[in-house]
């Protein structure tokens, strides 16, 4: 027999405020638009405690060559500088009375639900670039103590790495990043082997962005040069944050010039403990007769290494 009690009534209104909550905040992006579930520009990973431990890795070298009957040499790999990072909690309650619960009047409690939904997704867009791109050149640092983006990286052999640029976003700068990208030495000294598959921009530069990576012809020039970026890396992905922008980034003191590339085997992590989840606390446990709608979510952003990646403050 079935019963309607109050635990069937919570779940039924939980039911709705999700139905309302989870196809808002996880509303498709728009056209260009990088959020913190963008795989190009965030390495994906699920993650079940809460601090994260990582370290920086050196690869095996070269394989020399081997003479007959002489011992085969043996790689080596190696890890270090370790570093940790701890996940991060975000909840948030919204009330809801009884009385505006039951009478709803012209759909205000649904609004509600779905600006909270915004508002949560914003919340972690803007802490993941926060935590990584919004602050490379200083607060988001590698395990080797230096910015994201900076002139000074210590590669685990030793060797020092530079992954700085300075030039404004044109077409023959953006080449010069490219090809920072494309030399730049692994952990072990070697070539990297790296090769962009994205470019991220703050809103000021999306469209001349857009200009110098998609027009058939070299832009800015008078010969109709055929344009070298657009011919030959024809799938380079593009993407904008409003996060990048200095309306909303004050971290970085060059936000609306400062631009950066990525290879397919770069480490911008984000770690997701939890995603987003809801409960709903009935009236009877609140002293001011409300339904409390809660959602939370758990992660963190981080830079774990400044392989495969390198920017510009545009600043030159």
């Amino acid at each position: 027999m079935f019963n309607v009690n109050s635990g069937t009534i919570e779940f039924a209104l939980q039911t709705r405020l999700d139905d309302v909550l989870y196809p808002e905040f996880d509303r498709e992006s728009a056209p260009g638009e990088v959020r913190a579930d963008s795989a190009t520009f965030f390495k994906q990973r699920d993650f079940d405690r809460r601090v994260v431990v990582y370290e920086e890795y050196q690869p095996i070298g070269l394989p020399p060559e081997h003479l007959e009957e002489q011992p085969v040499e043996e790689a080596q790999v190696r890890l270090a500088n370790e570093t940790s990072k701890t996940i991060q909690d975000f909840v948030y309650d919204l009330p809801v009375s009884r009385s505006a619960f039951m009478d709803d009047i012209q759909g205000v409690v649904d609004e509600s639900v779905r600006q909270a939904a915004r508002k949560q997704r914003q919340k972690r867009d803007r802490n993941a670039f926060e935590k990584t791109y919004g602050d490379a050149f200083s607060g988001a640092t590698t395990p080797d103590a230096a910015a994201l983006v900076s002139a000074s990286h210590v590669a685990l052999d030793g060797s020092t790495i530079d992954n700085l640029e300075t030039g404004a976003l044109n077409a023959d700068n953006a080449a010069t990043l490219i090809k920072v990208l494309q030399l730049q030495k692994d952990q072990n000294g070697d070539h990297g082997g790296h090769e962009p598959v994205g470019g991220l921009f703050p809103r000021a530069l999306w469209p001349n962005a857009v200009v110098v990576f998609d027009s058939e012809l070299k832009p800015g020039t008078g010969n109709n040069d055929d344009n070298y970026l657009s011919n030959k890396y024809p799938g380079f992905n593009l993407g904008s944050s409003s996060y990048l922008d200095s309306t909303y980034n004050s971290l970085n003191s060059n936000a609306n010039t400062s631009y950066f590339f990525v290879s397919d085997n770069h480490h911008i992590l984000r770690y997701t403990r939890e995603g987003l989840s809801s409960d709903v606390k009935p009236p009877i446990y609140d002293d001011k007769d409300r339904y409390i709608y809660r959602f939370r979510f758990r992660e963190t952003a981080f830079p774990g290494t400044w392989e495969g990646m390198a920017g510009s403050n545009g600043t030159a």
